[in-house]
């Protein structure tokens, strides 16, 4: 019995030893629980965050999307718009170029008109002078050796001036 009663002791205290290592490690498991449990906090609060800033990004990306897209329509109005002011430009410049066109067929033309007016004043002085001439033989032929008064008042009309 002493055997039995030293080996029960012996299996005691080991079983004591046991019983004081399975303590201290469960104090030191409840105390790594805590710690975990804290940093699985910290990490959810962390986790929230994120989500919360994720949120806002996704926001301001959207909104910077819709900014961008109007900049975009601004951008198509604007060429649509400068698209319609160059063709008015050159249909304007067209215009204007044949404009100039018919500006110097014009002055052409005029130039030759003056040309031609100023012949014809010529030609009207050249037949004044020829009339003058006529009315001079005329006036000498009534007045003159040949006297005829039926032509007289046709003289002093001015038929021949």
């Amino acid at each position: 019995m002493y055997l039995v009663q030293m080996s029960s002791q012996s299996e005691l205290t080991k079983l004591r030893e046991t019983h004081a290592t399975l303590q201290g490690s469960g104090e030191s498991m409840k105390s790594k629980l805590e710690r975990v449990k804290l940093q699985f906090e910290g990490s959810q609060t962390k986790n929230t965050e994120i989500q919360r800033a994720n949120d806002d990004l996704k926001r301001a990306n959207a909104d910077l999307i819709r900014q961008l897209e109007k900049w975009q329509n601004l951008e198509t109005k604007e060429g649509e718009e400068a698209d319609s002011e160059r063709k008015k430009r050159l249909a304007l410049e067209l215009e204007v170029e044949g404009l100039k066109e018919d500006l110097a067929k014009n002055d052409e033309e005029k130039e030759k008109l003056e040309a031609d007016l100023l012949k014809e004043k010529r030609r009207v002085e050249r037949m004044k002078g020829t009339v003058r001439e006529w009315q001079v033989s005329v006036s000498l032929f009534v007045d003159g050796p040949c006297y005829c008064p039926e032509l007289r008042p046709f003289i002093g009309r001015g038929q021949f001036s």
